[in-house]
């Protein structure tokens, strides 16, 4: 594991290095065939990165009355962010249910920091409520799959969903992870 690796939730002053990564991470064209499900241009971005400050700076104190909250955990490692985790968190027939997303930079991939990030949000979505979270994966993104399976996610559906980046529509499997003591690790919940 990397000496000096941080994971905590993130802060209105991060948004800086978080608009670095997401650069990086729309540079890496591995990344992007999986996470484009959108055209992005220079004021896309831009639109993404006051919705990121709208969601850190004023959503979380307000998340009552808006009926919808925001986990979004950071992983830094020497100053710079090296990956992402969020869970959006709504209301569905009284239950809190969440839509989990993950990004790690290219040069931290494949050393088991997708699941400790994962692991640190799934906890905090556990602790504040969140019974059910949901997330879509392309079907031939067999890493990820992996990731969320050891994570105790289960496949529950199929949909296709149209990639700008390809220019075609890709598979996606639905997977769904209950929250239980033992979030985080393998269970068998469906």
């Amino acid at each position: 594991m990397l000496k000096g690796l941080r994971i905590r939730m993130a802060r209105g002053r991060d948004i800086p290095g978080l608009l670095t990564f997401f650069i990086r991470l729309d540079r890496d064209l591995y990344a992007r065939k999986f996470y484009r499900a959108y055209r992005c241009d220079g004021l896309n971005v831009l639109l993404s990165l006051l919705s990121l400050t709208y969601a850190l700076l004023i959503c979380n104190n307000l998340r009552h009355y808006l009926g919808r909250f925001y986990i979004f955990v950071v992983l830094w490692y020497r100053g710079s962010c090296a990956g992402v985790c969020h869970i959006s968190v709504r209301k569905q027939e009284n239950r809190l249910v969440g839509s989990y997303g993950i990004a790690i930079d290219r040069a931290f991939r494949g050393r088991g920091l997708g699941l400790m990030i994962s692991r640190y949000a799934l906890l905090l979505a556990r602790k504040l409520g969140v019974e059910r979270v949901y997330l879509r994966v392309d079907t031939d993104n067999s890493r990820a799959i992996k990731l969320y399976r050891s994570l105790g996610f289960r496949v529950c559906g199929r949909t296709r969903e149209f990639r700008y980046f390809t220019d075609s529509y890709v598979d996606q499997l639905v997977m769904k992870l209950e929250l239980t003591a033992e979030c985080g690790r393998k269970n068998h919940s469906s």
